[in-house]
This record gives structure tokens, C-alpha cells and sequence, in this order.
């Protein structure tokens, strides 16, 4: 007996709902396979994954303006009046500063992100720091409070 597609839908309908949970777990887990590989293959091939952004961003560069236009925007919504612009910059020579010494790119980075999901930092001297670009791509605006070690070194 051979199914009709309506059937077809009907029975992977059904299955859907009796097995909801069995379903989550397994895409949970597929999830954090996926991520798992991904994260090794950036980590063992960052020309590759350096060649790749480059294609995106030709071929994206609608997508590639709103999202600095976005961020840009964001940190003007960020920056108050009280904030001591030279301090800001230099920060900012700090980390061009690091990147001539050592060779390696340096970035500015928002301690407390500028749009976190949890909690939202300002644009001011006492949230940025110069740190390698590799930590501050890992890190994108995610959170990060400093451990009890690092909090009594500062």
C-alpha cells in the first residue's frame, strides 16, 4: 500500500507531536556537533576561513554596510557625554601601538558589549581594552566577567 503525500505529512505530523522531546534532544545535540566542528575546522584552517569571510563580504555588501552602519549607530546611542574622549583614544593607539610592536592584530574591545543579550556597556575609556584580534572575534558581544583572579590583579 503506498501513501499519498497528504498521508505523508499527516504521519510526520503525528510523529512531531509524539515525540517532541526526542526530537529537541537530538537537535540539541546535532547542534553542538556542528559548532564542536566548526569551531576545530576555523581553528585548524583561519586562511580558508579568512578566504571564505572575504567571498561573503563581496558578495554581501548590502549586508556588510547595515551591520556597520548598525554597529556605528549603536555606539553613538552608547557614548554619554561625560566620557573622556582622550582616554578613548588612547586606548585606541594603544592597541595600533601593539599591533606594530608585536606583529599581531590587536583590537579594541568593549569589556561590557555595546547590544549584550544580558547587560549593555557604554562607549567610555573604563569599558574598552586592547586585547589580540583572534580573542576579541571568540569573544563577539558576549559577557565575560573577569575571574577572582583577574579582578584583584586590576
Amino acid at each position: 500500500m503506498k501513501l499519498t503525500d497528504q498521508e505523508k505529512r499527516e504521519r510526520r505530523a503525528a510523529y512531531r507531536v509524539a515525540n517532541k522531546e526526542k526530537i529537541m534532544a537530538y537537535r540539541a545535540a546535532t547542534k553542538e556537533k556542528r559548532r564542536a566542528y566548526n569551531r576545530a575546522w576555523r581553528a585548524a584552517n583561519p586562511r580558508l576561513k579568512s578566504a571564505e569571510t572575504k567571498r561573503w563580504r563581496l558578495k554581501n555588501p548590502a549586508r556588510v554596510r547595515a551591520n556597520k552602519a548598525q554597529r556605528r549607530a549603536a555606539q553613538l546611542q552608547r557614548t554619554v557625554s561625560w566620557s573622556n574622549k582622550k582616554l578613548i583614544e588612547q586606548v585606541y593607539k594603544q592597541a595600533r601601538a601593539l599591533t606594530v610592536e608585536t606583529g599581531e592584530l590587536y583590537h579594541v574591545d568593549h569589556i561590557i558589549p555595546l547590544k549584550g543579550k544580558l547587560v549593555s556597556g557604554l562607549h567610555v575609556e573604563t569599558n574598552l581594552q586592547a586585547i589580540p584580534a583572534k580573542d576579541n572575534l571568540s569573544k563577539s558581544n558576549k559577557f565575560q566577567p573577569l575571574t577572582e583572579t583577574e579582578y584583584e590583579a586590576n
